[in-house]
């Protein structure tokens, strides 16, 4: 899997072991939950302003929005970085996630960050267990994925699609 190159700041080496981390862009300090993925390329980290929900329905609509996802099909995985099932995940993810980039686009959602809304994205969607797992079709339309998470599932899945 390809991993981001690491710019390394003291703000950020003594807040590791926090859920908070702060990151300087263009003169202004930006609050950042840390994500599982941050050290991914090809694992789009997702925030609920990249949702469209229509609450006027039962279930709710929701379409993916994310400029990257457009016209574009993907897998997008909602977990808690506290869960233990979804930091064994983590490499499966990326590696897929790098085997299969221009086919499929590859995301991820921490629902333990609330400010960006994200534990009201777990309820809007319906997330009860962590890891849960979204097809996305290119429409944006969201199919809930019950195979198999292993990388060879997750590469089939892919290529059936």
């Amino acid at each position: 899997s390809k991993k981001k190159s690491s710019k390394s700041s003291k703000s950020s080496k003594s807040s590791k072991s926090s859920k908070l981390l702060e990151s300087k862009d263009s003169s202004t300090t930006q609050t950042q939950l840390k994500s599982l993925y941050n050290d991914y390329d090809n694992v789009i980290n997702l925030k609920r302003s990249d949702f469209k929900i229509d609450k006027t329905t039962k279930p709710y609509k929701i379409k993916l929005i994310h400029p990257k996802f457009k016209n574009k099909k993907g897998l997008i995985n909602f977990y808690a970085d506290w869960c233990g099932h979804c930091k064994n995940m983590v490499p499966v993810w990326a590696d897929v996630a790098s085997l299969t980039a221009g086919k499929f686009v590859f995301g991820a959602v921490n629902c333990e960050d609330a400010e960006n809304n994200n534990h009201q994205l777990r309820a809007d969607i319906g997330v009860k267990y962590y890891p849960t797992i979204y097809y996305i079709t290119k429409s944006g339309n969201l199919v809930k994925y019950n195979d198999d998470t292993t990388r060879d599932s997750l590469i089939m899945f892919i290529y059936s699609k």
